[in-house]
């Protein structure tokens, strides 16, 4: 379990304790709920959209998921750890078309990867600078990571 744990955590780049103390002692693990998928076209010379993720874990136990934005051209991707019963929003801007989130719990009552697909509000189109650019952000109301 040791070397197991090591190298889970320089894959991640991050202290696995909890993770680990959960999955093999405790009998309770997280579940996840997308509370909010929502992608704004931002008004510029170059096209950018604002995209907004936010993700609940509704159990009282610490978790980990692995956030996959696709959009057109790419693939980007967050790792983040949940308290218990903590909701985090996201928010990123990319490029080109965003087409949906892919949610991918690690140990959790979600039975594997969920994804929604963004819808692009464009009839609020947003100018440059409104929101965090281009770094991902974490509520408490979208600060800088």
């Amino acid at each position: 379990v040791y070397d197991f744990k090591r190298v889970a955590e320089n894959v991640y780049k991050d202290n696995l304790d909890d993770f680990f103390r959960y999955w093999l002692y405790e009998t309770k693990i997280p579940g996840y709920i997308l509370k909010r998928v929502e992608a704004y076209k931002i008004k510029s010379e170059t096209p950018a959209y604002q995209l907004i993720v936010s993700l609940k874990n509704g159990e009282p136990v610490r978790g980990y998921v692995m956030l996959k934005f696709k959009t057109e051209k790419d693939i980007i991707t967050k790792f983040l750890k949940f308290g218990g019963y903590e909701e985090k929003e996201i928010g990123i801007v990319v490029p080109d078309k965003p087409l949906f989130v892919e949610v991918e719990p690690f140990f959790s009552l979600n039975r594997g990867n969920f994804r929604e697909d963004f819808n692009i509000i464009e009839d609020k189109v947003l100018k440059r600078g409104k929101f965090i650019h281009p770094k991902v952000c974490l509520k408490k109301s979208l600060l800088k990571a």
